[in-house]
């Protein structure tokens, strides 16, 4: 299957260092069902949060926030769980999942991951994943 991968973190705050609300955004194509209606189309999935509240060290980060998922053509549904922006420095890899259960929901690798702490944009990559700061 042809990933369309693409990670958008936007912080809304005039310096980068600064905490603030921040969204991070990921989108994939994927198969599955939404509300009963089956779908291979591109999901989105939308966590909003503040940067004062990242938690983790030693390479893994994460944030809680509550997260929607929309499916193009079926529409918006909000997560009930618990839901995280994760990093691992190591993989290096980040992206979204529930912390309820425990599980990752959808994720990307990328070597500017290797450095990255939830905390500000990261430049455009053709390797994936792209933050970007308002």
């Amino acid at each position: 299957m042809n990933w369309i991968k693409r990670a958008i973190l936007t912080t809304l705050c005039c310096a980068a260092a600064s905490a603030g609300p921040i969204t991070f955004t990921e989108t994939q194509n994927g198969i599955g069902s939404l509300g009963g209606k089956a779908f291979s189309a591109p999901v989105t999935i939308v966590l909003t949060s503040d940067t004062s509240t990242i938690t983790g060290g030693s390479g893994v980060f994460f944030d809680i926030g509550p997260a929607t998922v929309t499916v193009d053509g079926i529409g918006t549904a909000t997560f009930t769980d618990t839901m995280e922006a994760a990093v691992s420095q190591g993989c290096p890899c980040a992206g979204i999942s529930d912390e309820t259960t425990d599980l990752s929901v959808m994720f990307d690798t990328n070597s500017a991951f290797s450095t990255y702490g939830l905390s500000t944009a990261i430049g455009r990559s053709s390797e994936s994943p792209r933050a970007i700061q308002a």
